[in-house]
């Protein structure tokens, strides 16, 4: 099922005034997940997704975007299988995702 979750305004790490690149990983889920970024409200233009994009691990995922001041995002964090359910990870960091290299 999915979970939406909203960011606003700036980023809980940083205050900014400028675009700011932000990685959102599942990493550590152990569980088959994909990730989507939509701007404006949860029907507005996805402007990120991912689904199983660390390298060496499977099913989990992570991407990098770019958060505008002042615009609001919808995260979206879903499990392949529809019937899923169960606890997951997510984390929210400045900068560009970092691929594993395993």
């Amino acid at each position: 099922p999915d979970h939406v979750y909203v960011l606003h305004g700036v980023p809980p790490f940083v205050p900014f005034d400028e675009p700011a690149e932000v990685c959102v990983t599942t990493e550590g889920s152990r569980r088959d997940m994909a990730l989507h970024v939509r701007e404006g409200d949860c029907n507005g233009r996805e402007i990120a997704c991912d689904d199983d994009g660390i390298p060496g691990l499977h099913g989990e995922s992570q991407l990098t975007f770019v958060m505008e001041p002042e615009q609001t995002y919808y995260l979206i964090v879903d499990t392949f299988d529809d019937g899923a359910a169960g606890p997951y990870h997510f984390f929210i960091a400045p900068g560009v995702c970092v691929e594993d290299e395993e």
